[in-house]
């Protein structure tokens, strides 16, 4: 898949997740199933934050990135190959609680903003992506926190699946509310 393909893709996923929360009223925004797993504003931050840990990643420049965790040769691993290797790592113990990535709740009120902020952060990070040709796109790499180090090829279809993956979990959640 070329960086133009996977830029229209990410745009897609990330466009669809975050009209879907912007469609959510406050009592399905706020609702967390069974008060034990994450409410829609949770996913929206915990996605976000995500992609602002990428985008800085990937605005460093390209010495530092080669200097501070390498490049690789090897091609970058498909779609399907990138989404099998996460889901097989979540069949194992993790925790994120505590980690830059636990995402804490957003109120209603900031909802608008926190939809801003996301939209702002996805299209700063494509554009700090649209600064990799394909070739550098497989060559440099940064460190995920569960899978380790992946192409920025590879990050960026790994996050196509990480928000398709949150916005269907928000959806399953949601079916469990009582109107």
């Amino acid at each position: 898949m070329t960086n133009t393909a996977i830029i229209s893709k990410f745009k897609d996923s990330h466009d669809a997740f975050i009209n879907y929360i912007d469609s959510l009223s406050e009592p399905e925004f706020m609702h967390s199933h069974n008060n034990e797993k994450w409410n829609a504003g949770q996913q929206m931050n915990h996605i976000g934050m995500s992609l602002g840990a990428l985008k800085k990643g990937m605005n460093l420049p390209k010495l530092a990135l080669k200097v501070t965790f390498g490049t690789t040769n090897e091609p970058s691993k498909s779609y399907d190959e990138v989404v099998k290797k996460y889901t097989d790592r979540l069949k194992e113990p993790y925790d994120i609680t505590g980690s830059k990535f636990d995402p804490s709740i957003i109120e209603f009120k900031d909802k608008a903003a926190g939809i801003e902020r996301f939209k702002s952060t996805a299209s700063k990070l494509v554009q700090a992506y649209q600064k990799f040709s394909d070739k550098d796109a497989e060559k440099y790499v940064l460190p995920h926190p569960l899978i380790g180090n992946l192409s920025m090829k590879e990050f960026m279809l790994f996050d196509i699946f990480h928000v398709e993956h949150h916005h269907k979990r928000t959806q399953e959640y949601l079916e469990s509310y009582q109107y």
